[in-house]
């Protein structure tokens, strides 16, 4: 790892318990449906299922959906329906995404264990005045940490460049990008738990 990812990792350490222990709000028991509720308008129109089946409906509609699925984009629609760049009808494509809301950070790297992913989270929320809101166990090697989008994209840029020069993934900058959805199953059977909520 870079020097100044490591010093970084030294600096603002964040243990998973402790970060757990931070969390305003305690959510272990909560459905996925309740915790988007925190995270959003009722009438926001979420797309949510994975990468193959995915729906479109209104955050209060999920509430009554018998699953939601294992990802979901961040930032809700505009429309139920858009085109993608093949031309083909989709509720999953960048004309169908409507303003940013959240931006999700994620460190994908193996070598990076989920307390040195939950330093850097906690070295970009603190460094960079963040408006950290939730962190997701993507119930694999990382770590989904959401915060909240400005309304100027300029400083969107300038935060997610510094998340990336830290070892995120680049590709979550696309508004359309698919994340994990708090507290549901994985395909791997593992459970990808809400760590830390701040509605």
């Amino acid at each position: 790892k870079p020097q100044f990812i490591c010093k970084a990792i030294k600096l603002t350490p964040w243990a998973l318990e402790d970060m757990f222990e931070d969390s305003p709000l305690r959510v272990c028991d909560c459905k996925p449906s309740e915790i988007l509720q925190m995270l959003y308008d009722p009438n926001d129109l979420l797309c949510c299922g994975s990468v193959s089946n995915f729906n479109t409906r209104t955050a209060q509609d999920w509430l009554s959906a018998s699953e939601i699925g294992e990802q979901i984009v961040p930032n809700p629609n505009s429309k139920k329906l858009g085109l993608t760049k093949s031309g083909r009808k989709s509720g999953h494509c960048r004309d169908a995404v409507g303003k940013r809301k959240y931006l999700v950070v994620e460190f994908d790297d193996e070598r990076l264990q989920h307390r040195n992913q939950a330093s850097l989270i906690r070295h970009l929320r603190d460094s960079c005045q963040a408006d950290l809101r939730m962190i997701v166990n993507s119930g694999g090697k990382s770590l989904h940490a959401w915060f909240k989008a400005s309304r100027d994209e300029g400083l969107n840029w300038q935060f997610m460049s510094v998340a990336v020069s830290l070892g995120a993934d680049s590709r979550m900058w696309l508004p359309e990008q698919f994340a994990r959805t708090p507290n549901a199953l994985r395909s791997n059977g593992n459970t990808q738990q809400c760590l830390f909520l701040r509605a």
